[in-house]
């Protein structure tokens, strides 16, 4: 295949090393869970903003399970530092269930997964980069960067 840039050609890399666009296009549902740590400097609780010190001795520990299903319907639970985070979407209404906010439906149209989690799914990746163009390339930290 031939590519008109470099980013075109690690999109076209990501493809298919995460299995190929015939095999993304065939997956209709899709499971992962996995393990969390998260280390903040500073967060915010109901009363109060806690700045921590040591923060590799303050990190979180937790777990997230997300669901995928064709066409626009996902789950994702988070659960971390005695919280637990609920969002989903039925194809129809996306909603979330926070403990500072507790259940509500989210305004405005159908939406995909936010970026955070949406590594998790290499079609939906590759396909927020589709429509980039490279405008050049840079050295950042002595490692090669595309800029688009």
């Amino acid at each position: 295949l031939r590519t008109n840039s470099s980013a075109q050609y690690i999109l076209q890399q990501y493809t298919a090393a995460s299995g190929g666009q015939k095999l993304q296009n065939s997956v209709g549902n899709a499971y992962a869970m996995g393990k969390v740590k998260m280390i903040a400097c500073e967060f915010e609780t109901a009363n109060k903003v806690v700045r921590t010190r040591n923060s590799s001795k303050d990190a979180e520990s937790g777990g997230f399970v997300l669901w995928l299903m064709k066409p626009d319907m996902w789950y994702v639970e988070l659960a971390l530092g005695g919280s637990k985070v609920h969002a989903g979407c039925n194809g129809k209404l996306v909603w979330r269930h926070t403990p500072w906010l507790g259940a509500h439906a989210a305004k405005g149209p159908v939406r995909p997964l936010r970026r955070s989690l949406q590594g998790l799914d290499p079609k939906t990746t590759a396909s927020m980069f589709a429509n980039a163009r490279c405008i050049g390339e840079k050295s950042v930290t002595q490692d090669s960067s595309i800029t688009s």
